[in-house]
Order: structure tokens, then C-alpha cells, then sequence
């Protein structure tokens, strides 16, 4: 995988020019990875709202707290659903380094970039995990992140941005807390004022 010397930072042979993605807007990186990103948001949407399979797998993610019982009851296979789920998403995580090696990087590093996975975790949560959702806060820590160098010329912190970002993840994960909390005292309101049928029956 290691080539003969060809710049000054070691990795792999640079992909073809015939493979390299095309700029949109020069000289910014901006290239025709975002309109494959958009095509790929749309087809993810119309998986999960317009099929059956897109219905169960809503199903399961929206009951995972509680047990998941109405997706069983309604004859989901919820294992192989969840299989099906983990390589779709490993696909589109492929798709993502894909465009950055032949739209940006034109090599693979000899090491590991690190710190793009939990970038994703970030998106996702501040998406809400819906695929228009994604794009839009993968547009905002972009941004962000963009932002972030020239803000040091203004003498603010490059890691003004981290903050920001990391309370957006914060806020977004706190009402996912709140929330499951919120179903969980319901549910246990409902057991005490509405106790099992045996138990009325014993009384």
C-alpha cells in the first residue's frame, strides 16, 4: 500500500484524476460529493417513510426503550431488521470516506483519521437521526468548524467552536434523557393506578 516517495506526507498512490470528484465552486473544496450526499438523504427518507421495511424499522428504533413488544407483536423479525440496519448504515458510513479520499484527501493516510466517527455520533444526535435533520447539522458543524480558523485571527479560541458543538450535542442528548425518563415514570404511574388484572381479582 506504501509507494515510492511522492510528497512530503506518506500514504497510499493518489487516486487517478479520471476518479477524482469534480469542484462545484473553486477554491473552496466544494465538489459534486454534495449532490450524492443530498441523492443518498432523499433515498434514505424514502426508505424510512415510504416502504414497509422503513415502517418496521421506525417501529423498532421508536419502541428500543420500552422493550420493543409492538413491533413483536406485530410479526417483526427485529433481529434481522436490526442486521439489515448495520450494514445500510455501514454502507453509508463507506459512502462518506468514500468522498473524502476522492474529493478531498486523493489518498488514503497511513494512519487512521481519527475523530470523524464520533463527528457522525454528534450529527446524528443533533439531526435527531432524520436524514434531512442530518444533512442539516452536518451543514451547521461544518460551518462551525470552518469558522473556527478564522476566528483565531479576531484573537477567539479555535476551541470556541468545540464548546459550541459540545453543547448542542449536550442539549440535543439531555432531552433524549428527559425523555426516556418522562416514558419511564408514566409507565410506572400507570402500573400503580391501573394494576394487573389478577392482582384486581385477588383483591
Amino acid at each position: 500500500m506504501t509507494p515510492p516517495s511522492q510528497t512530503f506526507t506518506s500514504g497510499t498512490f493518489y487516486v487517478a484524476d479520471t476518479a477524482k470528484l469534480l469542484r462545484i465552486m473553486m477554491p473552496t473544496r466544494l465538489n459534486t460529493s454534495i449532490l450524492l450526499v443530498l441523492l443518498a438523504a432523499y433515498a434514505t427518507w424514502f426508505l424510512l417513510y415510504k416502504t414497509t421495511i422503513g415502517y418496521e424499522i421506525r417501529a423498532i428504533g421508536y419502541t428500543a426503550n420500552i422493550g420493543m413488544e409492538a413491533p413483536r407483536a406485530q410479526g417483526i423479525n427485529i433481529s434481522r431488521r436490526i442486521m439489515q440496519l448495520m450494514f445500510l448504515s455501514g454502507a453509508l458510513a463507506a459512502l462518506g470516506g468514500t468522498f473524502f479520499i476522492l474529493g478531498m484527501q486523493y489518498q488514503f493516510p497511513n494512519t487512521a483519521i481519527m475523530g470523524y466517527g464520533w463527528t457522525g455520533i454528534a450529527i446524528a444526535l443533533i439531526g435527531q437521526s432524520e436524514p434531512m435533520g442530518v444533512v442539516l447539522a452536518g451543514l451547521f458543524i461544518g460551518a462551525l468548524r470552518t469558522g473556527a480558523t478564522s476566528m483565531q485571527v479576531a484573537n477567539i479560541p479555535k476551541t470556541f467552536s468545540d464548546i459550541i458543538e459540545g453543547m448542542a450535542v449536550g442539549f440535543i442528548a439531555m432531552q433524549v434523557a428527559v425523555r426516556y425518563y418522562l416514558v419511564k415514570i408514566i409507565q410506572h404511574r400507570r402500573a400503580r393506578r391501573d394494576p394487573p388484572a389478577d392482582q384486581e381479582a385477588a383483591a
